[in-house]
């Protein structure tokens, strides 16, 4: 990140984790995966399971992440764990975790690339790219998106 500091410029933005932006006037949220780590082993056995029959040990990590995205987008609040769980600083005044709006929730370090949806907001699940080589293009007017390699 050393180098990214020292050609800083008009095109490159650096975020916390969570971050809320706004880009051409839709409401993005941008998370990585450990916080949805870190909710998941709170959560009591067999509460991810939309269906009710799928043992909890078998429910995939990406879609455990777009389950409780939907349970954080239902509770307008992006890290429901904190401070208990995961240290955070101390805010007076108006609460940096609480969602007014949002049009996208874009979770990183996810396995495979997915797209769902809830009320009026995408979850997008955007897989390393580490371990992935992969990066997504995203429309944000139309939601579709595409997979580019970067080798």
């Amino acid at each position: 990140f050393q180098a990214a500091h020292e050609r800083k410029s008009a095109t490159l933005r650096l975020l916390s984790n969570p971050a809320k932006v706004s880009l051409a006037d839709h409401d993005c949220i941008f998370m990585s995966h450990h916080i949805f780590d870190e909710m998941r082993r709170y959560v009591p056995s067999g509460r991810l399971d939309p269906d009710g029959e799928t043992p909890s040990a078998y429910i995939d990590r990406d879609n455990t992440i777009a389950l409780l995205a939907k349970q954080i987008l239902e509770v307008r609040h992006l890290v429901p764990i904190a401070p208990d769980t995961l240290s955070c600083e101390s805010y007076s005044g108006e609460d940096p975790f609480f969602i007014e709006s949002c049009d996208y929730l874009i979770v990183g370090g996810c396995r495979e690339t997915f797209k769902t949806s809830f009320n009026d907001a995408s979850v997008l699940g955007v897989p390393s790219l580490d371990s992935s080589n992969m990066a997504l293009i995203l429309d944000l007017d139309s939601g579709a998106y595409e997979e580019i390699a970067c080798s």
